[in-house]
């Protein structure tokens, strides 16, 4: 999990950090190419497996204005930030 390698668990505030530097940046999806807005701050959502709350982004495709939500260390390790917009 890249999120717990970035930051112990004992470090929110840095996670709040990283949020706010992501939030309106476009990504995009490396097995398809295709490009989302970060539109959420702070989240959770439930883990289907564990059911313990883990920290997730909210994000919108660009292409069909869909919204989705993804665990915040998945979206790290298949998402890549779109440096000229």
């Amino acid at each position: 999990m890249v999120l717990s390698i970035l930051f112990p668990q004992n470090a929110p505030q840095k996670v709040r950090i990283l949020y706010l530097c992501m939030k309106d940046k476009i990504y995009t999806y490396r097995k398809t190419g295709n490009r989302y807005k970060v539109i959420g701050d702070e989240a959770k959502m439930k883990d289907p497996s564990s059911r313990e709350w883990i920290k997730c982004i909210i994000y919108q495709s660009q292409d069909t204005g869909d919204i989705y939500v993804r665990a915040l260390d998945e979206f790290l390790e298949r998402f890549d930030e779109v440096i000229n917009q």
